[in-house]
């Protein structure tokens, strides 16, 4: 007998919420790829199906699903969760038939066996040329920076063909406003669904490999500069990309800060203050005064105050704009910048080291 649990909306996000929570291997899925059945006792917690007499634990198969999918496109669909149990349950159901009529020491049981396996294993598995390819690529990217704007329309990887339509003829539309002369950050703050956008017109500011979702990050790096890409399917939507500029990579670097408190909303009065300590201490700087001591006493940043500031190091998107722009134009170690403002405050900014980025010999997979 064969009963499975239907897989409606909230038994679908039932069984990704246990693949996602699902962190290490449960005891009854270690017979999932080796070719034997877990008895009926065995199994725990709730069954996302029954095969004769052994219920399958919903962790088993979430354990399983995840494993095998959690880098595909479509992970957490629910088609892919669909068609995924149809294989889980073709591949237990050959094995539970075999072991029954004592079939599981055959070849011919082997081999198809080992065709299951592959099965479940190809989304796991990636041949070593992929892998390169991708390196190299990744690689190649890194060595520049594309400072890009994008326009959003959202539609959820599992919408329906009618919505995806409506959400790419949307999009495409707006492709020819902003081709046809219209001023792409204008259109992207009155239209994109990025909630950003109405404050930074779609500016993304600069930006290299592996910070941006695949699909969004090749589009950015294939269109030229001063054009507009055609429409992106990410997770999130469709995008529309404008590239504004490519640089060489600025690498990374390590600075220390000094900070003086003030947001934005506060009264004049306490920005007028802020504003005049930090030039105090910035003039006490220039003199030669010890840094290390200033920032001790004076700092307002808890968390490096007592270690003379020192921030974790960045490369580019990493950091405030302004605060990675002054950063980064530091030349020598132990340049200090003049005081500079960010959201959070005012600071000044010590330049501790640079690091350029890395040769391809220290990012190839061994």
């Amino acid at each position: 007998m064969h009963l499975r649990l239907p897989l409606a909306g909230a038994a679908a996000a039932t069984l990704l919420q246990l693949a996602a929570c699902q962190t290490s291997k449960p005891t009854t899925a270690a017979t999932a790829l080796t070719g034997s059945a877990a008895s009926p006792a065995a199994a725990t917690g709730p069954a996302i199906e029954t095969l004769g007499t052994y219920q399958v634990p919903a962790s088993e198969f979430g354990y399983v699903y995840k494993k095998n999918n959690g880098t595909a496109t479509d992970y957490g669909t629910r088609a892919s969760v669909t068609d995924y149990l149809t294989l889980y349950t073709n591949f237990r159901l050959k094995v539970l038939d075999a072991e029954k009529h004592g079939l599981d020491t055959t070849q011919a049981f082997r081999r198809e066996l080992d065709g299951y396996k592959q099965q479940l294993a190809q989304p796991y598995l990636t041949e070593k040329g992929v892998t390169d390819q991708l390196v190299r690529e990744a690689y190649s990217r890194m060595s520049q920076e594309v400072n890009a704007s994008h326009i959003l329309i959202r539609v959820a990887p599992d919408a329906n063909p009618a919505d995806t339509l409506a959400a790419y003829q949307k999009v495409v539309a707006l492709r020819q406003r902003v081709t046809g002369g219209e001023d792409f950050g204008s259109v992207a703050s009155t239209t994109s669904e990025d909630p950003s956008a109405k404050e930074n017109g779609g500016k993304l500011g600069y930006f290299t490999a592996m910070q941006m979702v695949y699909p969004f990050e090749t589009a950015a790096y294939l269109t030229p500069v001063g054009q507009v890409s055609q429409p992106i399917r990410t997770r999130f939507g469709y995008h529309i990309i404008k590239v504004n500029d490519r640089r060489t990579a600025q690498g990374e670097i390590k600075v220390a800060h000094l900070m003086v408190r003030v947001t934005p909303q506060a009264p004049r009065a306490d920005s007028v203050t802020a504003h005049k300590k930090i030039n105090e201490l910035y003039g006490r700087l220039r003199k030669g005064e010890n840094w290390d001591k200033l920032v001790a006493q004076f700092s307002e940043d808890a968390g490096s105050a007592a270690n003379g500031g020192e921030l974790p190091p960045f490369g580019t998107g990493r950091m405030i704009p302004a605060f990675e722009e002054v950063a980064f134009k530091l030349q020598k170690p132990g340049d200090i910048s003049a005081p500079v403002q960010t959201p959070y405050g005012w600071h000044i900014i010590k330049l501790i080291e640079k690091q350029p980025v890395p040769s391809f010999a220290t990012l190839e997979p061994t």
